[in-house]
């Protein structure tokens, strides 16, 4: 490879990184019934509820577990 491939091959690929950082999307799952999936891009700021949990149930031993997060 030449000196001028590696240095077009370095450029393109730290432009393609660029414009990809730029982009705001956001994917969330499928509801269990396998309808409303949602997904999308935007060129704004994406904004999250700051008091938005998730709260997932597991049954360990024989004992019920909850496990709370922040969604995302």
């Amino acid at each position: 490879m030449s000196t001028f491939d590696v240095v077009a091959l370095t450029s393109a690929t730290s432009v393609a990184t660029l414009l990809l950082s730029r982009l705001r999307c956001i994917i969330r799952p499928c509801a269990s019934d396998g309808d409303k999936c949602i997904s999308g891009c935007s060129d704004q700021p994406l904004r999250k509820e700051e008091h938005e949990l998730d709260i997932s149930h597991y049954e360990l031993n024989g004992r019920e577990i909850l496990v709370m997060s922040a969604k995302d």
